[in-house]
């Protein structure tokens, strides 16, 4: 005890560590192991977000990103790492999908005394695909996106506001009934379904995207390239809140000409394969950064790799000498 040393730790995606450590305490474990209690010394800020994101993933249901963070670790806004996204496959999935939208519109303040989490469904669920995020098991996040198949009156718009005919012309899709779970709020779910999104409307070759939003989110979509068409609305399901149009022009937001380098590599830097398919051009300029952005981590991770190889290498060395010098 009181003695420092260093622990080399491992985490998710092979990244290993070097975290200098003080023994609190030993205690005998089975198989003549011997139980290390240790507390951390000057943690580097880079592994306290890593640690979070272990913690997170392995135990979702007790350790949610909001205990996470009161109990000090630095939360990754986006948790990249923690993250998994798939449609939903199952009944389970469905009630589970439900419930957190009941959730999220309570923790809002709205639909306060309805327990039946099935009136949080609609009649355009049975056209949409719906998404699910999870965090460990969990499911944290979930969107829909309303296919309407070409015929305007299936769209979930139709009878709330007007829809410019250069969209309805060229084809949309509509994307709605987000829901966060409250506990992993400002963890950019939002912006992880907004990449989602993107992958499908251009796999479908959907020309745009429509989104409702409140007031105070439109220059959070406009960001992401959104542009609002001046329409205003309410529906039952937000109540008093005013809603506002906003659409997306698929195309011309993929090709780069309307967000910064940036925006755009978060949305679509896993994507090029899918632009070059689909004859999207991207500018020039994005592009190539892109590339060498791509490159760069490659190389990265690849030096990592042979950091880590080295250091278990070196470790197992400095146990063979104890063996034979008889420690």
């Amino acid at each position: 005890p009181q003695q420092t040393t260093t622990l080399t730790i491992i985490l998710l995606d092979a990244k290993s560590f070097q975290v200098p450590v003080t023994v609190k305490n030993l205690r005998q474990g089975s198989d003549q192991a011997i139980q290390l209690g240790c507390s951390f010394n000057k943690l580097d800020f880079y592994f306290l977000a890593r640690l979070a994101q272990y913690i997170s993933v392995k135990d979702s249901q007790n350790n949610t990103v909001k205990m996470i963070r009161e109990a000090g670790f630095y939360i990754d806004p986006m948790l990249s790492h923690a993250y998994r996204i798939r449609y939903v496959s199952s009944r389970n999935d469905w009630e589970q999908l439900l419930q957190l939208r009941l959730l999220a519109q309570q923790t809002e303040g709205r639909m306060q005394s309805v327990t039946d989490y099935t009136l949080c469904a609609d009649q355009h669920d049975s056209t949409s695909r719906h998404l699910m995020v999870f965090c460990g098991e969990q499911l944290v996040g979930t969107g829909r996106m309303v296919f309407n198949y070409g015929v305007v009156e299936r769209a979930e718009h139709a009878n709330l506001c007007p829809i410019p005919d250069f969209i309805v012309q060229a084809g949309f899709t509509e994307n709605s009934r987000a829901a966060t779970h409250p506990a992993f709020r400002r963890t950019m779910i939002f912006q992880y379904l907004i990449r989602y999104y993107y992958r499908i409307a251009i796999q479908e070759n959907l020309a745009y995207m429509i989104i409702n939003c409140e007031d105070s989110l439109v220059k959070i979509y406009q960001r992401f390239g959104g542009r609002p068409t001046g329409d205003t609305f309410y529906t039952e399901y937000m109540e008093d809140r005013r809603l506002n149009l906003i659409y997306f022009d698929v195309k011309e937001i993929a090709s780069g000409h309307q967000l910064p380098f940036k925006i755009w590599s978060f949305i679509f830097h896993d994507k090029l394969s899918i632009l070059k398919e689909k004859n999207i051009r991207v500018r020039s300029k994005y592009r190539i950064l892109q590339k060498i952005l791509n490159l760069s981590k490659k190389v990265l991770e690849y030096v990592s790799h042979l950091q880590l190889h080295k250091n278990s290498r070196l470790a197992y060395e400095k146990q063979r000498q104890k063996i034979q010098q008889g420690e």
